[in-house]
């Protein structure tokens, strides 16, 4: 894979869009697809009751054909009904949500760690469990309604993060979709110390 030229993504900006600027080809694969009920992390990002609906869309996502990216994403079924049907054929999130009539979001947070990847991880991404992957969480909203929170696995030997300062500072505005729990707030402020969006 050494010859792969590696996609500069912005952390505020969604995958697909990073690499269609880039004359990359993005491709998704929809791995899952459920409702689910959330716990008490999902309702405090989210801004649900607990055992509210939640559609949770897992997605591989390629560049050139290689695997980069394990999507996992969480909407808030209430606000985003007929998301799925609307998502199959479409291979993006922004445009199976302006099929629902929701075009106008922004991404609120963004924090990013990196760890090993587990077995599965590893298995569909085509790499090492010895080689690391990063981990983006996300948080989007329209206004101030949160209408997805996403967890990322990146491939990190096949991936650059690059950090528009100027971009950040246009877009920071207080953050939507706090955690409830004291533990979850406390992960999310250690992760985003470095760079405050």
């Amino acid at each position: 894979m050494s010859n792969i030229q590696h996609p500069i993504c912005s952390p505020l900006k969604p995958l697909t869009d990073n690499l269609f600027s880039q004359r990359r080809l993005a491709r998704r694969k929809i791995l899952s697809a459920a409702t689910i009920k959330a716990d008490e992390r999902l309702a405090g990002y989210l801004d649900l009751q607990a055992r509210d609906d939640v559609l949770r869309i897992d997605t591989l996502s390629y560049q050139d054909e290689i695997p980069i990216v394990i999507a996992h994403s969480y909407f808030p079924a209430k606000r985003t009904p007929g998301l799925l049907d609307k998502f199959s054929g479409a291979n993006s999130i922004s445009t199976a949500l302006r099929r629902i009539g929701i075009d106008d979001y922004s991404q609120q947070w963004v924090t990013i760690s990196a760890r090993l990847p587990s077995a599965q991880e590893a298995r569909l991404l085509g790499m090492s469990t010895s080689a690391p992957v990063f981990v983006k969480e996300s948080l989007d909203c329209s206004g101030r309604i949160p209408i997805k929170f996403g967890e990322n696995v990146l491939c990190a030997p096949r991936i650059s993060f690059r950090f528009d300062f100027k971009e950040i500072s246009s877009a920071e505005q207080p953050l939507a979709g706090k955690p409830r729990s004291g533990k979850a707030q406390a992960r999310k402020s250690r992760s985003s110390a470095p760079f405050k969006v």
